[in-house]
């Protein structure tokens, strides 16, 4: 129980939660660990779910749901999460999720959770907090991928994918282009102009980011 508590400590919709509460949730649905190999895949596009998964540890990766132009959405690092849009809602899962490593992961149910969100007023409004960031972000993220320079679509394309500062670009290029609405041409050009303005480094699939919100607002007007 108190590795189950440490873990729900780093969550943004679970820090503080009142440990009589996540025992009696615990009692009405006992949390999952599960371990995956790499290449496994945890969740599949068109499944139904209605659990919340946490990387305990390794790396895993989101891509679309498109087998004809598999593209990466997001990488995960330990004790980031997802599923939480599908955890009160019969739609099915719209991505792939694969372990990118050997992987741990927590899966909380539903009813784990509707007992936390029930009793414990610090996670309820934690939950609709993270909800209503999530749903900012992903209206900026539209609105930017969508308008503007190509520079900018690919500095927030960059900054979205990117947990860390440093990532391994394995998106093909006519996919990221497709993707990001641009030719081959501009995207070469895009990356160009990036680290010609010092805020990415490459090396081979490597790049490195630097000074992301000053990259962010730097493009925003573009």
């Amino acid at each position: 129980m108190d590795y189950l508590y440490d873990i729900l400590e780093k969550l943004p919709i679970t820090k503080g939660a009142d440990k009589e509460n996540v025992e009696r949730a615990s009692r009405i649905r006992t949390p999952i660990y599960c371990k995956y190999n790499k290449g496994d895949v945890i969740f599949a596009p068109g499944q139904q779910t209605e659990k919340l998964c946490i990387l305990c540890k390794g790396q895993a990766t989101a891509y679309s749901a498109d087998d004809k132009h598999t593209v990466m959405l997001r990488s995960f690092k330990p004790y980031e999460i997802f599923g939480i849009s599908n955890l009160f809602t019969d739609l099915p899962f719209a991505t792939r999720i694969v372990a990118g490593t050997n992987c741990e992961v927590l899966i909380l149910d539903k009813d784990f959770l509707s007992y936390l969100i029930d009793n414990d007023t610090g996670v309820r409004y934690q939950y609709i907090a993270f909800l209503a960031e999530k749903t900012l972000y992903l209206n900026q993220k539209i609105a930017c991928l969508t308008a503007g320079s190509a520079e900018k679509r690919l500095a927030y394309w960059l900054d979205s994918i990117a947990s860390e500062d440093t990532l391994i670009l394995e998106v093909p290029m006519n996919a990221l282009c497709t993707m990001l609405d641009m030719g081959r041409a501009s995207l070469y050009r895009a990356f160009d102009q990036l680290e010609k303005d010092g805020f990415i480094k490459r090396n081979g699939k490597e790049i490195r980011l630097y000074h992301r919100e000053t990259m962010l607002s730097f493009y925003h007007e573009q």
